[in-house]
């Protein structure tokens, strides 16, 4: 649950390159809106390069930010504390 509502997010990589692209997608079905991130990474320099996706259809808050960015981290399941999206 987030924001009182349903939603999906999922995540996915580069087959054999995990750290350099990635994409995490949110999906709220009672709205029927998408939203994404998109991470490409340099792996020479470490930089990571964020394309955020759909984010005026619904004006995703912070949170929903960083649930998409917890997903292409591996945390999503352990958040902080302080940080409740259910």
């Amino acid at each position: 649950m987030f924001g009182g509502e349903k939603v999906y997010v999922m995540s996915v990589c580069k087959q054999h390159d995990c750290g350099a692209e990635q994409i995490a997608v949110m999906y709220d079905p009672g709205k029927k809106i998408i939203y994404g991130l998109l991470l490409l990474a340099d792996p020479e320099t470490r930089a990571e390069r964020l394309t955020w996706m759909n984010l005026g259809a619904g004006n995703v808050s912070i949170d929903g930010r960083t649930i998409l960015y917890a997903a292409l981290t591996g945390s999503l399941g352990n958040p902080p504390d302080g940080f409740d999206y259910k």
